[in-house]
């Protein structure tokens, strides 16, 4: 009768054991480290599975070690024990239990520190990258900013400076005030233009209210003057309107040659 795979691999392995003894059983602990996965990595089903078969192994284990030797019971020779321990894999002496317990556990600690040096690498790569994103971003924002118009009169002022062939934090700060102030009432007027309410809000962000007064002016004077024109205009729209229904009504038209 032809044998199985597994009959023919467990004689392979009883031959191997035979012929290399302590070499052997090395290599056989070195590949089943391989396959070995540390208890904190793995499922938690699976972590309290592996954990009760552990106990369970470790409580046979102990109960074998208190068993009271019977003197009436034949010593096994050494042949036999070699015999014993070459067919199980493993010999039951605590020292040898207590070093693979060990070489387990150190396994299992430099896969963790493995796996977290991989990650600390990865989050400094990631790091190095974001700043450098920030910087591009940065450098673009400034571009774009440089390349938007000077609309406030600050900017305007500064740039009618630099034109000039002066620089703004030279110049005698009463100068430059006074051209803000310039700009401000400028862009005051662009308001009132546009039908919007003259509210002093650009001078009173430049702080340059005093000067519109020292002027002799105020923006509630202008605000008031605003309103007056437009009231005026109102009225005139009004007359203006009645004025062109009258001469449009039918019995006008009709008295006139």
């Amino acid at each position: 009768m032809a044998k199985s795979k597994a009959q023919r691999m467990k004689e392979y392995r009883e031959r191997k054991k035979q012929e290399m003894g302590e070499d052997w059983l090395k290599k056989e602990r070195e590949r089943v480290k391989k396959y070995y996965i540390p208890l904190e990595l793995l499922p938690a089903k699976d972590r309290k599975r592996k954990q009760a078969i552990n106990r369970n192994n470790w409580q046979n284990f102990r109960n074998k070690r208190q068993k009271p030797n019977d003197s009436s019971t034949p010593q096994p020779s050494s042949s036999s024990e070699n015999e014993v321990t070459s067919t199980t894999g493993y010999l039951q002496l605590p020292s040898l239990m207590d070093s693979i317990d060990k070489s387990r556990k150190s396994s299992g600690r430099k896969r963790v520190n493995r796996a977290l040096s991989r990650a600390h690498g990865k989050i400094k790569r990631l790091q190095k990258t974001s700043a450098k994103n920030r910087k591009i971003i940065s450098r673009l924002r400034k571009k774009v900013n440089d390349l938007k118009p000077a609309n406030t009169p600050r900017s305007k002022t500064d740039k009618l400076l630099k034109k000039s062939g002066f620089s703004p934090s030279k110049v005698p700060r009463t100068i430059r005030k006074k051209l803000i102030f310039s700009e401000c009432v400028s862009d005051e007027l662009k308001q009132s233009n546009q039908k919007k309410p003259i509210s002093g809000r650009i001078l009173k962000k430049y702080k340059l209210a005093n000067q519109l007064r020292n002027s002799g002016y105020t923006w509630r004077k202008l605000r008031e003057k605003k309103a007056r024109k437009i009231g005026n205009q109102k009225k005139y729209d009004e007359i203006r309107s009645d004025v062109i229904e009258f001469f449009e009504r039918d019995d006008n038209s009709r008295m006139m040659p």
